[in-house]
């Protein structure tokens, strides 16, 4: 039966909306992946004003802190953290809680209270001097509520881990600033092969959350990079031996982070006081 213009129209329409919705997920879970992290960020900006009375450079804090205050403040956040880690445990009963390990292999589930828990620990690692990145918890926010917005809008196991795929990548942009490094990556890695059906909703999720980041009052990028001086010719060679040393020096670092790891695993000590 011939359709009339109209009703050819609408129905092209239909069509359109339906294949392109995922676009407007993915722009809805940028924001709230830049929110997310912004909480983070936040967060631990209180959390310092109230462990040293002032917030900012981690480095500025610690040389106006007394030399046993310096040592101890460290330990009793990590021990504080490492409560927090074993309350974690007890509440992931086998639960995949990396949104790498739940893009990848996983339902796109991201365990909600288990991910919560797990940012807390951090957060009150980091505020306490601990020397570990504020990002990594900043992407696990992002992409917890990638699945929370999935979920609630009953997606299927394959839209969802998609829509957690753009929480991650609109997390990695909104913490370094970088949203088209962001999307080849998560496109890449976590979805293991680069499709304009995937890439394209990373893309605008990453590229949403870049734009909310800038909008947002007090806005400023977590890694700003100073004014260098032109490079000159020979100077060149150094830069060049850097990069070789740093390649040659990565993966022993890696290795020697590794079996550390495994020694403190295998530590009969409370995972607190480790």
């Amino acid at each position: 039966m011939n359709m009339s213009p109209p009703d050819r129209l609408h129905t092209r329409l239909r069509q359109l909306l339906r294949a392109n919705a995922i676009l407007l997920w993915a722009a809805l879970v940028g924001c709230a992946g830049a929110l997310a992290t912004l909480l983070f960020r936040d967060s631990l900006t209180l959390l310092q004003a109230l462990l040293f009375g002032r917030s900012g450079s981690f480095v500025e804090i610690a040389t106006a802190l007394p030399w046993q205050a310096r040592l101890l403040t460290p330990c009793a956040g990590g021990f504080v953290a490492g409560c927090l880690l074993v309350l974690a445990r007890r509440q992931a009963a086998g639960a995949r809680a990396d949104y790498m390990e739940v893009v990848a292999v996983g339902d796109g589930k991201v365990p909600v209270g288990l991910t919560l828990v797990n940012s807390v620990s951090s957060l009150l690692s980091i505020a306490s001097g601990g020397s570990i990145g504020r990002e990594g918890s900043m992407i696990q926010l992002a992409a917890m509520s990638a699945s929370v917005i999935g979920r609630v809008a009953r997606f299927n196991t394959v839209r969802l881990r998609l829509l957690v795929a753009c929480g991650a990548a609109a997390g990695i942009a909104a913490a370094y600033n970088a949203p088209i490094a962001s999307a080849f990556f998560v496109t890449e890695i976590l979805r293991g092969a680069i499709t304009m059906n995937s890439l394209g909703p990373i893309m605008v999720s990453a590229v949403v959350a870049n734009i909310t980041m800038r909008r947002l009052p007090g806005y400023h990028p977590t890694y700003e990079m100073p004014a260098f001086a032109p490079i000159a010719n020979l100077e060149v060679v150094w830069f060049v031996a850097l990069g070789v040393l740093a390649g040659l020096v990565a993966p022993a670092f890696l290795y020697a982070l590794q079996r550390t790891r495994r020694l403190f695993a295998g530590s009969p000590v409370p995972l607190p006081l480790r």
